[in-house]
């Protein structure tokens, strides 16, 4: 039998649970509970990112059926800007997805996201996560990245002055690689 709002199945029979919701989660229909004594909270990120009108009044529904917006404290926030770091994803979350992990590590909770990045700093942190339309990753990952030359292929260990390239003058752009935790970058 599949989750609510269509996720996977949910283990542990009718335990209640505390839960974390993505925003895109949030927005995409259904009750992210699967029982009423479930707990869901979402961040004061989620609430702003939230602009459209329907989405709004979709919000405050949830928010009037037991939805709670908390802020998680600064301990969780800065271990979750470490482990951002640390696998490569500082730069993929945003304010809002930092919050959402970091409340979730306060919280003892489950994050519920489809959000690989998100969903990667969990992993690190120990932090439980299920997706919601996807499945969920299943290792640990971290990223890297290079400058390289469009014209020559030259390789920089760092942004060159004006993404330029110093011997032949195109363009120099940055390519990542996601690649298993203790293994090196592509080409």
């Amino acid at each position: 039998m599949a989750g609510p709002l269509g996720g996977p199945p949910q283990g542990g029979g009718n335990a209640p649970r505390t839960i974390v919701c993505d925003t895109s989660v949030l927005l995409a229909g259904g009750d992210p509970r699967s029982t009423a004594e479930d707990a869901v909270y979402i961040t004061p990120g989620v609430v702003g990112e939230v602009r459209r009108d329907e989405e709004r009044e979709r919000l405050e529904t949830l928010r009037a059926t037991g939805l709670a917006v908390r802020a998680p404290a600064a301990g969780p926030l800065t271990a979750v800007e470490q482990a951002a770091r640390a696998t490569g994803d500082h730069e993929r979350l945003s304010a809002a997805d930092k919050e959402l992990v970091a409340l979730a590590l306060e919280l003892g909770a489950e994050l519920l996201t489809d959000d690989r990045s998100m969903q990667n700093v969990a992993r690190h942190l120990g932090v439980p996560y299920r997706g919601f339309a996807q499945a969920e990753i299943q290792g640990l990952w971290h990223w890297q990245s290079r400058w390289r030359c469009t014209g020559c292929g030259k390789v920089y260990g760092k942004e060159p002055p004006r993404r330029e390239c110093a011997i032949c003058g195109h363009a120099v752009v940055k390519k990542h690689w996601r690649v298993p935790r203790g293994e090196a970058a592509g080409p």
